[in-house]
């Protein structure tokens, strides 16, 4: 396998290489440079990929366009600006870039893109009040839902209570009869009803 130092392998790699090309591609191409010591020697294979690189930029960075076409686009480009420029100073003589410059928003729209926005913020307000409706339906529910829950609780305590007191008059009535059937000697008196 044939080795090249540096400075052989710039004359190698053509035109415009220098040592910092060679060092450039050194870090890239590890596989293809050899180390001894201190020197680097640099492979066939090194030098060819070195300049398929270069050649490849060299094409991409030529523009086929002639002088006089490229001055042609920027005189043409000049005249976009200076027709921008105006419209600018037309937008910074208006009561709208005044209105801007008071803190309202300034937006430019194509009849198009206008018609779109419109029609788009006329959707936002009606599910924006759609929404509203929602909220309070939800919370008037809630409410109902808070209120049913009290009044059960309050006719279950209320019948709670009616049980209780029937209860207390079943027990009264049948101490009552035990009491009356006692005095007429209906039934015999007991140690324990005394």
């Amino acid at each position: 396998m044939e080795k090249f130092d540096t400075i052989e392998a710039i004359k190698l790699v053509g035109e415009g290489a220098t040592k910092r090309t060679i060092y450039y591609y050194r870090d890239i191409y590890v596989n293809d440079v050899i180390k001894i010591g201190v020197n680097y020697f640099y492979t066939q294979a090194f030098i060819d990929k070195v300049k398929k690189n270069r050649a490849g930029n060299r094409i991409k960075s030529q523009d086929p366009r002639t002088k006089d076409e490229l001055l042609k686009i920027i005189s043409s480009l000049e005249d976009d600006i200076k027709e921008l420029q105006e419209q600018l100073q037309e937008y910074e003589n208006s009561e709208v870039y005044e209105r801007a410059s008071e803190g309202m928003r300034v937006e430019v729209f194509t009849q198009d893109e206008y018609l779109l926005f419109s029609e788009r913020l006329t959707q936002w307000r009606i599910q924006r009040k759609e929404l509203e409706l929602q909220e309070k339906e939800i919370k008037s529910l809630e409410e109902q839902k808070q209120f049913d829950r009290s009044q059960l609780d309050y006719f279950k305590k209320a019948n709670d209570k009616i049980l209780e007191q029937h209860q207390k008059l079943i027990e009264l009535i049948g101490q009552r009869n035990k009491i009356e059937a006692v005095e007429k000697e209906v039934i015999p008196k007991q140690p324990y009803d005394v």
